[in-house]
């Protein structure tokens, strides 16, 4: 039976969405076109950039041994192992060129547009609900941050991924909460699915926690909305809260190989140096990103925000407010805490763990453009959207860069005889170099500051394996070993990332300065390489 949108005419505050198995051949076409738009946009040009310095740290983690990802590399990283583990996988099967590595994250990004197209149609009639799904699928298709993350092998289009599919489970929850408690009719076709969602539930709430230590914050910010449906519109019902509490105990068991590491990190909070206190230019700046529209264009953030206010009034009105307060929850809350906390404890405001953000936003501009009675008035509020994200999109593929690490061993390999050290600041560039500088040849020798990066075992590490080096300043004490790396070298390259945060006294800098001098410099967009050639007295002595 079709449901409408009027209270009036359905029997319960809940059950009143576009049922997903009334799905037509027109909506399976135009959702296979989506899907394969947004395909076209996630493979276009996906090897075209270099590997940046996080994705050279992916590459690396997935080179080594399983046995080292879930024992060893949980003590230093802040990301799960999940990731890690299936990129591992994923290059034994398509190799480890820049396309092979990132194309794992494009398919999750693929997969996730049909959840949202499966989130927006729950929400409308006949009529309206494929149109505000596929609206919101096509939304979600050509979003620049999200075609950014689909192209870059980390783990954030997988934490995408399992926000949508949790919040889908939740969706599909929250509008049969009849057959939730057990109180619909035996014959109902929905009465079956409620096993599933509230598999799918539990599944996408152990995704959130595997893919990164901020998804904490995702998790919360769907559970809290569900609680609210369980005391609200299931009026506290003893099935559906047994249900529930089954679905939680699963994703908490899925998730539990990993919790002793999440606490240990949680434990040691302190001040990060390398992600900075945001102000308010980098809060509107991430939010317009966000969000979508083309840069420095706040009309884009006014059209959205109004379109997604309008929709969770409406949605409020029409008895759907544990929907409303899901989308809210979702698309706010872990902006709030994420300021909250860079704020109060230690920097954690980023754009790439917030991406799933604005998955209730699109969900929001569509099912809002639905509502519009007068049809030619709806097409227009679906071509303004759409067209202020293809013109970010546009811009996205037109200005959008990435470290040139190719570029960067290839000046060093030209600058430098083998066996020459390169120092590298911080060590943890170290990765991104050597993809290169292994693929071109170079022969140079990859030094870190203050410590190496360890190349651990591909079988089992050693027990008493130098961990990988943290994140830290560098200090006097490390001068030494800068000496003593350096002062017999006629030639010596210096990689400088972000220097300011890392080595913002140019410590390593000066040291190098004593024995030789600058003979050349090229800034690399983030990354500063520096080549030194050895004073001709110092030579003179040591032939002497």
């Amino acid at each position: 039976m079709w449901m409408s949108d009027d209270p009036a005419t359905v029997s319960s505050a809940g059950e009143r969405g576009y049922g997903l198995s009334h799905t037509s051949a027109r909506e399976v076409i135009a959702l296979v076109l989506v899907i394969a738009v947004g395909a076209v946009v996630r493979f276009y040009h996906i090897g075209g950039l270099p590997l940046w310095t996080d994705e050279g740290f992916s590459e690396w983690a997935s080179r080594q041994s399983t046995w080292y990802l879930w024992t060893v590399l949980p003590g230093f990283e802040t990301n799960p192992p999940l990731y890690y583990t299936l990129l591992k996988g994923w290059r034994v099967l398509f190799g480890d060129s820049e396309a092979a590595l990132r194309s794992l994250s494009a398919l999750f990004g693929i997969a996730t547009i049909p959840l949202v197209f499966a989130m927006g149609r729950m929400l409308g009639t006949r009529r309206s609900g494929w149109v505000s799904g596929l609206l919101a699928a096509a939304l979600f298709a050509l979003s620049p941050v999200h075609v950014q993350y689909a192209q870059e092998a980390r783990a954030y289009a997988m934490l995408a991924f399992g926000v949508a599919v949790a919040m889908t489970g939740a969706m599909w929850l929250m509008l049969h909460p009849t057959q939730v408690c057990g109180l619909a009719d035996q014959s109902s076709p929905s009465k079956g699915r409620v096993p599933q969602m509230l598999g799918l539930f539990a599944l996408g709430m152990a995704l959130i926690m595997w893919s990164h230590d901020t998804g904490a914050l995702a998790v919360l910010a769907i559970a809290l909305p569900v609680i609210y449906w369980w005391i609200v519109d299931a009026n506290r019902c003893p099935r559906a809260l047994v249900r529930l509490l089954i679905a939680s105990a699963i994703a908490f068991a899925l998730f539990l190989p990993y919790l002793a590491p999440l606490l240990s990190h949680m434990g040691h909070v302190r001040s990060s140096f390398w992600i900075q206190v945001p102000d308010r230019w980098v809060i509107e700046d991430t939010i317009t990103r966000l969000v979508g529209g083309p840069s420095k264009w706040n009309v884009a953030v006014i059209v959205f925000g109004a379109l997604a206010a309008f929709a969770i009034t409406s949605l409020w009105r029409h008895g759907r407010r544990s929907i409303a307060i899901l989308l809210v929850s979702v698309g706010l809350l872990p902006i709030l805490a994420e300021l909250l906390v860079s704020f109060l404890a230690m920097p954690v405001f980023l754009e790439r763990t917030l991406i799933y953000v604005d998955i209730p936003l699109y969900i929001a501009v569509g099912y809002a453009i639905s509502r519009i009675q007068v049809a030619y008035l709806e097409v227009a509020g679906a071509v303004i959207v759409l067209a202020l994200l293809g013109i970010s999109l546009h811009e996205h593929f037109r200005d959008f860069s990435k470290e040139p690490w190719d570029k960067i061993a290839a000046y060093l390999s030209r600058s430098l005889q083998p066996g020459q050290p390169v120092l590298l600041v911080p060590a943890w560039v170290t990765p991104a170099l050597e993809y290169y500088a292994d693929r071109q040849g170079a022969a140079f020798r990859m030094v870190g500051v203050p410590a190496d990066w360890p190349e651990p075992s591909h079988s089992q590490p050693a027990a008493d394996a130098v961990p990988v080096p943290s994140a830290q300043k560098i200090e006097t004490a490390d001068m030494g070993r800068v000496a003593r790396l350096t002062r017999n070298s006629q030639r010596v390259g210096l990689v400088l990332r972000l220097a300011e945060l890392h080595d913002p006294d140019s410590l390593t800098l000066r040291e190098i300065r004593k024995t030789h001098v600058i003979s050349e410099s090229r800034k690399f967009q983030s990354v500063t390489v520096i080549i030194f050639s050895g004073r001709k007295d110092d030579d003179d002595g040591r032939k002497k």
